[in-house]
């Protein structure tokens, strides 16, 4: 199957929240620490060695502006999401995103662009 960059936010969103599923555990593309994601109420959390323990939120904006960012640019490096865009949780957002069928990646530096 081809898959194609989604159309709509709401689209990337749902497939992020399916590739999630119940929980889902990746390590970081360039360190390779452990982050659990999960998705309460609709909101994707993620728990990493920094979090003490606990599920913490990744606010929607940050999926917004990597959703529209990818979308005009094409691609992204990692350091692009906390400058000019104001992103944190770079590397559980960057890892995630990394796992999406449409989506290509290269870790020195990191890097993520859409396939087709």
């Amino acid at each position: 199957m081809i898959w194609s960059f989604p159309k709509t936010f709401e689209k990337f969103m749902s497939d992020l929240i399916g590739i999630i599923g119940k929980e889902l555990r990746l390590k970081t593309l360039d360190q390779g620490r452990l982050n659990i994601f999960r998705v309460l109420r609709g909101e994707i959390q993620v728990k990493t060695e920094h979090s003490k323990g606990r599920f913490r939120p990744i606010p929607k904006e940050y999926f917004i502006r990597t959703y529209c960012y990818l979308l005009c640019q094409r691609q992204f490096y990692r350091k692009e999401l906390r400058e000019p865009l104001q992103i944190f949780r770079t590397s559980a957002i960057s890892s995630l995103v990394a796992q999406l069928p449409y989506i290509n990646y290269s870790t020195k530096p990191i890097r993520l662009w859409i396939k087709n």
